[in-house]
């Protein structure tokens, strides 16, 4: 999905506080990814490591009440800002949590410099379309990665920057 309008998204009332993640964060941020995804985790804690300390790689972790309820990532591609794995957890949807999270994210790239955004999304995920969507993203390609040969999936991931 790719986001047309370069205008900030509008937070009222923000109630998260976002910041930069951090090694000692990495612990939730599995756990975010086992209750969010649905994708092989058998290697979760070396590819948040590696991403950590990846410097075309800004991985962010959204806070309520102090704790951490979601995460969000932001890959830099020349001047597009690619927004991908963002996760609330499960008991902590439904309340405006995950719309803060993008429009945080919308904005620190804008704020960045990025002249363009896009996103990654399960193509099952009506929520997550339906959350991008109403924050201006449109749908450009479509994949269903699940339905891939691997060999094909590996190439695809590669090409993209995401093996």
């Amino acid at each position: 999905m790719e986001r047309d309008s370069l205008d900030k998204a509008l937070l009222t009332n923000p109630l998260l506080t976002i910041r930069q993640a951090t090694l000692p964060d990495i612990t939730t941020l599995c756990e975010l990814d086992v209750a969010c995804f649905s994708t092989d985790q058998s290697n979760v804690v070396g590819r948040l490591s590696y991403l950590l300390n990846d410097n075309n790689y800004v991985l962010l972790v959204a806070c309520y009440d102090n704790n951490i309820i979601g995460k969000a990532h932001i890959r830099k591609e020349n001047q597009m800002a690619l927004l991908s794995d963002i996760a609330i957890f499960p008991d902590q949807q439904k309340r405006g949590f995950g719309s803060e999270l993008l429009a945080f994210c919308i904005n620190f790239s804008l704020n960045n410099g990025f002249t363009q955004l896009a996103l990654d999304v399960e193509t099952s995920n009506q929520n997550a379309l339906n959350l991008y969507k109403k924050h201006g993203f449109n749908v450009v390609k479509s994949y269903d990665y699940r339905s891939m040969p691997i060999d094909l999936l590996t190439k695809f991931l590669q090409s993209r920057g995401s093996l």
